[in-house]
């Protein structure tokens, strides 16, 4: 099992790649934000809170949805 926590800091690790992504390259840091984002999805199995592991798809669905726009703006 893993905890809720450790979720939600591989989520706030591709929130760190793109609130600095226009500091670098940003194609390479929204590649690297998908990436954690698809890291903190699969490590939704192992929560075992049904509750908390539907607000961690919240929320990784709406960073997904940011960088999108992101993406399409660039």
């Amino acid at each position: 099992m893993i905890a809720p926590t450790d979720v939600w800091k591989i989520i706030e690790r591709a929130d760190e790649r793109i609130k600095y992504a226009q500091n670098r390259d940003p194609a390479e840091a929204y590649r690297q934000a998908r990436e954690a984002l698809a890291q903190a999805r699969a490590a939704l199995a192992g929560v075992a809170d049904e509750r908390a592991r539907a607000g961690l798809l919240a929320q990784i669905e709406r960073r997904e949805t940011d960088l999108d726009a992101l993406e399409r703006a660039t």
